[in-house]
């Protein structure tokens, strides 16, 4: 069972990953976050976490903000990032 220490879950980790990489979670991420039954408390914090990556792929040059703008368009169509 996974401990319940606060402390233990709040800790900082630092991630090496190339664009690629970031973009394949972000994408599969966007789609997780479609599913109907993807809907409890960790929701808003995966779908956080997919902003964040997106603001990384923009900032690299990977995507365009227009870009990322359509992507969250069409999650938002779709019923994205939890409803």
């Amino acid at each position: 069972m996974p401990t319940l220490d606060e402390t233990v879950w709040r800790q900082r980790v630092t991630l090496d990953l190339n664009l690629l990489t970031i973009m394949a979670i972000h994408g599969n991420l966007c789609l997780a976050l479609r599913h109907p039954a993807n809907s409890g408390p960790s929701t808003q914090l995966v779908a956080a976490v997919v902003r964040q990556l997106g603001e990384v792929l923009v900032a690299r040059r990977a995507l365009t903000a227009a870009e990322l703008a359509e992507v969250y368009a069409v999650e938002a169509k779709a019923d994205g990032f939890g409803g």
